[in-house]
């Protein structure tokens, strides 16, 4: 089963040249385990960072090393109102055309 990872960021004021060329040089360097990895600019500066793992063992796998994505970008990244540097989301990859075929099939 495929795991995804979503990392939403804001560069800081005048960081983001620095901040987005240090999100794609992680990006270039840490594709071990991954099926796609892609950053898009959301609206109003905010910025997103997804990976698709080709498994959850190898998205665990790089949790446990040293340098995470968030741990280099966070003297670049400016605070979301609740305090937070960043905001994501881990979980399974849904195949939604799979869910509803099952679906319709069992019942």
């Amino acid at each position: 089963m495929k795991a995804i990872n979503s990392i939403r960021f804001i560069p800081k004021e005048n960081q983001q040249t620095e901040a987005l060329r240090l999100a794609q040089k992680f990006l270039e360097e840490h594709r071990s385990g991954t099926e796609q990895s892609m950053i898009f600019h959301i609206d109003n500066g905010e910025y997103v960072y997804i990976n698709i793992w080709v498994n959850i063992e190898a998205f665990l796998k790089r949790l446990e090393q040293d340098e995470l994505f968030v741990d280099v970008m966070r003297p670049f990244v400016k605070r979301y109102d609740d305090g937070e540097d960043f905001h994501s989301y881990s979980g399974i990859e849904l195949i939604l055309d799979q869910f509803w075929i099952s679906r319709i099939l069992v019942g």
